[in-house]
């Protein structure tokens, strides 16, 4: 279940428990005034690369602008209607832990800091002071102030060699084909993307569907 970001709410219809087709479920939700936007979160973020500045200290707001690694990061997902927090740290207890040997694209790497800016909750020695996003090219784009100092890509194996791994998170689903991102209408009020799932049962349009 995601929380969403603004009219902007991605959503997992694997998760729901309907009774007619993702295709019947986005032609009712049209209905409703909802529209489905496509968004290529690894294109989008490589069109930031030598674009975006970096502050350590950039808040969400500044986003595509200006970002720290967390914030970028924050505002690709937030663009496929998924809320992230804005500390690496706290980004790093979100979605699901994948094992190293599974790592696909869209997956979030979770490091050290190279500069002394690690947060832990209980352990100094597993602090978390950096994020950055795999790609299918088995690279990395993040946000740095080291070197180009903005959004850069770089080689995976180069990456993990120079910052480690403390944990792996996937935030997407497995089955990609079955999330949408949905704009929503300012009718209904859509906290997260479980009420999509309750404004389709409750929708007139649904129950011819079920006959």
């Amino acid at each position: 279940m995601y929380r969403s970001v603004g009219n902007r709410c991605g959503v997992d219809f694997g998760l729901f428990n309907l009774d007619v087709s993702l295709m019947e479920s986005l032609e009712i939700l049209s209905r409703l005034g909802f529209q489905e936007e496509t968004v290529d979160v690894m294109a989008l973020a490589r069109r930031q690369i030598g674009v975006s500045g970096f502050s350590l200290g950039a808040k969400y707001t500044e986003a595509p602008e200006v970002v720290s690694c967390a914030t970028f990061i924050k505002w690709l997902f937030a663009r496929l209607g998924i809320w992230l927090p804005r500390r690496a740290i706290q980004q790093s207890y979100f979605g699901m832990p994948v094992l190293f040997e599974e790592i696909r694209e869209g997956d979030l790497v979770f490091s050290e800091a190279q500069i002394k800016s690690n947060s832990y909750y209980l352990n100094p020695n597993e602090g978390i002071g950096h994020v950055s996003m795999v790609t299918s090219e088995n690279s990395v784009i993040y946000a740095s102030n080291c070197g180009s100092r903005g959004v850069t890509e770089t080689d995976f194996k180069e990456f993990i060699g120079k910052r480690g791994v403390r944990c792996i998170r996937r935030i997407l689903p497995n089955h990609r084909e079955l999330f949408r991102t949905l704009i929503c209408p300012g009718l209904f009020e859509v906290e997260c993307s479980d009420d999509i799932q309750w404004i389709l049962f409750s929708c007139p349009f649904y129950q011819p569907l079920l006959e």
